[in-house]
């Protein structure tokens, strides 16, 4: 048994909006990305959905926390170990976005189940938010709640809206 913890990945993938493209990936879990840290978020496809994802809720939201492989016998596994987001069932009435919320629930899934990569914002509830996170050295990763941008790309906006 082995185990190779990776920062930075890169893996063709079949494109789950166009099955007859591959797409290139990068996914990155990095402490020190360019002197800051990046853990990015991920699009999981739903294992309990039998037919092609039409919208929002036939994804989940994770953060990769650490990419590696797994050695075993002449097989060679590439794993995630992830922190899953809940989709509130409310939208920023400012920008109409989704609100998630970060869980406790981690899990270690295959590189397949990712779909791509999403970008969250971090979500202020008050006024004094983002002053407060100033204030207390947060980053962006350590949010107890995110908006979900769907307005970052085409498939996004498309998909995530």
């Amino acid at each position: 048994m082995q185990i190779i913890i990776f920062r930075t990945l890169q893996l063709p993938a079949p494109d789950i909006f166009d099955n007859s493209a591959i797409v290139m990936h990068f996914w990155h879990c990095h402490p020190s990305f360019h002197g800051r840290p990046r853990y990015d978020w991920v699009v999981l496809s739903n294992a309990q959905i039998g037919t092609r994802p039409a919208n929002i809720s036939d994804f989940s939201i994770a953060q990769i926390c650490l990419l590696f492989q797994y050695f075993h016998g002449d097989d060679i596994h590439h794993l995630a170990y992830i922190q899953h987001f809940k989709m509130l069932n409310v939208c920023n009435a400012e920008t109409g976005m989704h609100v998630l919320e970060r869980t406790e629930l981690y899990e270690v899934v295959p590189i397949t189940n990712i779909v791509r990569n999403v970008h969250l914002i971090p979500y202020f509830e008050t006024v004094s938010s983002a002053c407060d996170a100033l204030k207390a050295k947060r980053d962006e990763y350590s949010f107890p709640k995110y908006l979900l941008n769907h307005f970052g790309d085409t498939d996004s906006s498309v998909y995530f809206h």
